[in-house]
């Protein structure tokens, strides 16, 4: 048997080296010799074939990279303090309550009350507003006279009965506690007969709420600006308030407690005893009045509770549990 030169059979596969490159020279003995060695023949040529591919993709490469040297990372031994934040205690606001000798207002309605020492309760300031009322009846419409307009937000609410008035003390009262801004239960309701005489007349025996003669110092009644927006009605001789109709009720006017519109403006109904609940009678006249009989504090209206009229408002007035009497 022939030996190649690197003493490998003949018939196998020799690699010979040279110009950077890897061949492979098949040396074939008897190209039609037996099936076995064309097989043989077939796998040197296939072995040959990944070996060089091989060594050329490992020259391809070039020489190797030096790795770069990483630098030590260093941790500090003495790292900052850390950032202490304060804690703050923010206090509650404080709670609000009537006190007996200051004013108060209604947490809920926004409702202004005086406080009346003679009667040790709070008075409302003024008649209960359109706007006042809607917080409770959100379509409530006190409606038109004549082309007047009395819905005004800050116009006494009219067409309101005995009853409507105290149902809106009642909420007043549930609303202003549900609230959680009082530390007592205040409790809204219409002022008796007796209660209204004394804030009417400011504790003295007056015939008028604002003094003994005709005619008034102040209040809304029908008046010159009456005349001249309804040519039919009789004015107050000698007295002009500047409304026709109802009017807002801070221009009511004052009496020497500091209630508004306590004569005037539109009628208030009261009730028999301090409990509001038992209708008595309507006082105090309204913008639609000028005869002297009909605006004197002791006159009652002859209308029952559940009169529904464009001159018919109310008051309402406030206790509070524990602090009355004080």
């Amino acid at each position: 048997m022939t030996v190649a030169e690197d003493g490998s059979p003949p018939g196998e596969g020799v690699l010979e080296r040279g110009g950077g490159q890897m061949k492979v020279r098949q040396a074939i003995d008897g190209a039609m010799g037996s099936g076995g060695g064309a097989a043989r023949l077939c796998l040197l040529a296939l072995a040959a074939g990944w070996w060089g591919a091989g060594c050329m993709m490992t020259a391809r490469q070039g020489p190797a990279v030096a790795p770069v040297p990483v630098e030590p990372v260093q941790v500090a031994t003495n790292p900052p303090p850390a950032v202490v934040v304060p804690v703050v205690t923010i206090a509650p606001p404080p709670v609000a309550h009537p006190i007996p000798g200051e004013d108060w207002k209604s947490p809920v309605t926004g409702m202004e009350f005086m406080w009346v020492g003679a009667l040790k309760m709070w008075v409302g300031k003024y008649e209960v507003t359109n706007g006042e009322y809607r917080k409770m009846k959100s379509d409530h419409y006190s409606g038109v006279y004549q082309g007047q307009s009395l819905n005004g937000d800050r116009q006494p609410v009219v067409q309101v009965n005995f009853y409507r008035a105290r149902e809106l003390a009642e909420w007043m009262t549930q609303k202003d506690f549900a609230s959680g801004s009082l530390s007592s239960t205040p409790q809204y309701r219409l002022p008796s007969e007796d209660e209204w005489l004394v804030f009417a007349r400011c504790g003295e025996e007056r015939a008028f709420p604002w003094g003994k003669e005709m005619p008034p110092k102040y209040g809304n009644y029908s008046d010159a600006s009456v005349k001249a927006s309804f040519a039919q009605w009789t004015p107050i001789p000698g007295y002009n308030d500047g409304c026709a109709v109802s009017c807002v009720v801070e221009q009511s006017g004052k009496n020497e407690w500091g209630l508004y519109g306590v004569g005037g403006n539109v009628w208030e109904p009261v009730a028999r005893d301090d409990s509001g609940k038992f209708f008595a009678t309507w006082h105090g006249a309204s913008w639609r009045y000028d005869n002297s009989k009909f605006l004197r504090c002791d006159y009652c209206s002859a209308r029952d509770a559940t009169s529904l009229e464009s001159d018919f408002g109310f008051r309402l007035v406030m206790v509070c549990e524990g602090e009355v009497g004080r």
